[in-house]
């Protein structure tokens, strides 16, 4: 299945000139890449539906499982639904977004952003 996938994700990024990369749904899982500016993003989830991440110029959008839309990372904020959840530093080299036990967390350069005690389903 995962090499369905990965075959897939090959085609889509032959297609449209930008990574798309998912993880297994059913299996809680993580994916990432690099964007053309030299920053890391990526996603890790325990959700059973998986995570994928689109990546595109500057910036990247992830599909964490959380019911709500996806999360975008642009180079000083992250959105979810439109709007600012968060500033993230314009240098940071490194964004990460967790989904964990129904809870979003956001990180850059290793240090926490954003963190929700709301309970994302």
């Amino acid at each position: 299945m995962a090499t369905i996938f990965a075959i897939v994700g090959t085609a889509l990024v032959v297609l449209f000139g930008s990574a798309v990369v998912f993880s297994v749904p059913g299996v809680p899982g993580s994916c990432g890449g690099k964007l053309q500016t030299g920053r890391f993003v990526e996603s890790y989830t325990d959700n059973v539906l998986g995570t994928s991440f689109r990546a595109y110029g500057d910036g990247a959008v992830i599909n964490a499982g959380i019911g709500i839309g996806d999360v975008v990372v642009e180079p000083r904020h992250v959105l979810l639904g439109g709007a600012v959840l968060c500033d993230i530093p314009e240098k940071a080299q490194h964004v990460t977004v967790y989904r964990e036990r129904g809870r979003l967390r956001i990180a850059a350069d290793g240090q926490d952003v954003y963190t929700t005690d709301k309970l994302w389903w």
